[in-house]
């Protein structure tokens, strides 16, 4: 999971400003928001959910356009050209011979509606396939031929379109000359006064009217490209998981301490005999996240924390393990409780012996805060130790409601400056709910566009139920695309650094801002070069 800076932005002054008209807090831990700032300020800030919808969803309007163009040429392409030829005639009606009427205009005008309709009737059609010798029937011929008068004229136009550029003027010229015929046949002989002539025979024409491949193409790009938007549209309608931060501060109104990628390769923490190793962008966020927690539980002076999700899967151990290391590297003495009793996964984590750790302690409760001590297991960093789950109990949920688990947070808040508790999420078991009281602050992870907004909202309830504060919301598994911005900033100021991608923090080689001592031991140490 590469890591990217939450949405805040931080003052010289070491305080920070909330979205949603939340607070400010102070805290002294701001070296890496400063750095942020410096560098990157918030220039970019008002275009950035336009730059998000571009980033995220460019990639189907550019497929949606190409496939619909694609489309559109292919049937253009592989379709047989049409040609079309058209042959005018003119109606001329007369009362009176040698001399033309006003009432001869209307008249022959009445006349070209009623000669449109008999030039395409079957005997004209069927004379004319005789003589042109052509290979149709008449309802063929029928569906290639058309007549229409033109408005406010004494004109006819008769229209051929077939797939042969020649036939279609010959068809149109038949048709023309065999309803002029037929028509002089009905009149009595020498009659003129209803004369019916060819003052443009048709042509053969030079390139057909269909298909227009260019501009099917052009259409079919845009069908596409509208039929994308629509999609995208749809999708973001019905959509209501939490993605971003801004769907953050808009749905649940609450503070964004971090915002985690998601990425496979820097997801990994890496616990050897001495240190623990993982991705530089991952320690420079959590440390981010760190200050984030500093300002959040400045007011509320909270040492005991619990951190839950809505779901399983979401990668919310992996978080506290970061978080965990990054407070140990400030030099904060730091207590893990691994409270999933259920499927705990830090003593793997960490690789710790699981055959004592909590359960057992709740079970078979210690007097006093030293007897605690040989519960908690050290990690590489002096200042970060880890009580395990333990086996498995018949009764988790009973164990952790116990008067006994409030009794051993208060011992763990004697012996460490943070106690971060990891929870089962609050819609699988009710084990969240029943720690919660005892707590001071409760970090929410969220799994970036897996959770919809009713079952975020309902876990929310229950936490909120029991009266702790929810200091904030750690954003998991981002995608690039969603919160690019953050990501390439951070991203680009360590590409120019020139720095490792893996840093090492362990008890000789200290990269601590502060020294302390172990937990427990109640000393300050000091950075060591080795």
């Amino acid at each position: 999971m590469a890591l990217i800076a939450p949405p805040m932005r931080y003052t010289d002054a070491g305080s920070v400003t909330w979205p949603a008209g939340l607070s400010q807090y102070s805290a002294s831990d701001t070296s890496s928001a400063d750095q942020f700032n410096r560098r990157y300020g918030e220039s970019m800030l008002p275009n950035i959910d336009y730059l998000v919808w571009v980033r995220r969803w460019l990639w189907l309007v550019l497929l949606g356009t190409l496939l619909g163009g694609g489309i559109a040429f292919g049937i253009a392409a592989t379709t047989a050209p049409t040609y079309q030829s058209s042959a005018t005639l003119l109606i001329n009606a007369s009362s009176t011979p040698n001399a033309l009427t006003y009432t001869d205009v209307l008249l022959s005008q009445q006349l070209t509606l009623t000669y449109s309709k008999i030039a395409v009737q079957d005997p004209v059609l069927a004379q004319v396939i005789q003589e042109g010798h052509l290979p149709f029937t008449v309802i063929q011929l029928q569906k290639m031929v058309s007549a229409a008068p033109v408005l406010q004229t004494q004109l006819i136009t008769i229209t051929a379109n077939t797939h042969d550029a020649k036939q279609a003027a010959t068809i149109a010229n038949l048709v023309a000359n065999v309803f002029i015929t037929q028509q002089h046949d009905r009149m009595a002989k020498g009659d003129a006064s209803n004369a019916v002539s060819v003052v443009a025979p048709a042509q053969v024409p030079a390139s057909p009217v269909s298909p227009r491949v260019k501009l099917d193409t052009v259409l079919g790009m845009v069908v596409g490209l509208l039929a994308a938007v629509g999609f995208i549209a749809l999708v973001t309608y019905f959509d209501d998981t939490i993605k971003s931060h801004n769907d953050v501060d808009r749905a649940l109104q609450l503070p964004v301490l971090g915002l985690v990628q998601r990425n496979v390769g820097q997801a990994v923490v890496t616990v050897g005999a001495d240190s623990v190793a993982q991705d530089r962008h991952s320690a420079e966020v959590f440390r981010v996240v760190r200050a984030n927690l500093g300002f959040a539980t400045a007011s509320y002076r909270s040492k005991i924390l619990l951190v839950t999700s809505t779901q399983k899967a979401e990668g919310k151990t992996t978080t506290i393990a970061k978080l965990a290391v990054a407070l140990a590297e400030a030099g904060k003495r730091v207590v893990l409780v691994d409270a999933d009793l259920r499927l705990s996964s830090l003593h793997r984590m960490f690789k710790l012996d699981n055959r004592r750790g909590l359960s057992n302690l709740l079970v078979d409760p210690v007097a006093s805060p030293a007897e605690l001590l040989p519960y908690l297991q050290q990690t590489p960093l002096p200042t970060l130790r880890v009580l395990t789950a333990g086996v498995m109990p018949p009764n988790p949920t009973e164990l952790l409601q116990s008067e006994n688990m409030a009794t051993l947070l208060a011992m763990l808040a004697e012996l460490a400056d943070v106690v971060l508790i990891d929870s089962p999420p609050v819609l699988a078991v009710a084990d969240a709910m029943t720690i919660a009281p005892n707590v001071q602050g409760i970090l929410f992870i969220i799994e970036s566009g897996s959770i919809r907004l009713g079952r975020l909202n309902e876990a929310l309830g229950r936490l909120r139920r029991s009266g702790t504060p929810i200091l904030g919301v750690i954003l998991n598994k981002v995608k690039a695309d969603t919160e690019g911005y953050y990501y390439y900033a951070y991203d680009g100021y360590y590409s120019s650094s020139g720095k490792p991608a893996t840093e090492h923090v362990n008890g000789v080689i200290e990269v601590v801002e502060h020294g302390a001592a172990p937990v427990g031991d109640g000393k300050s140490g000091s950075r060591r070069q080795g």
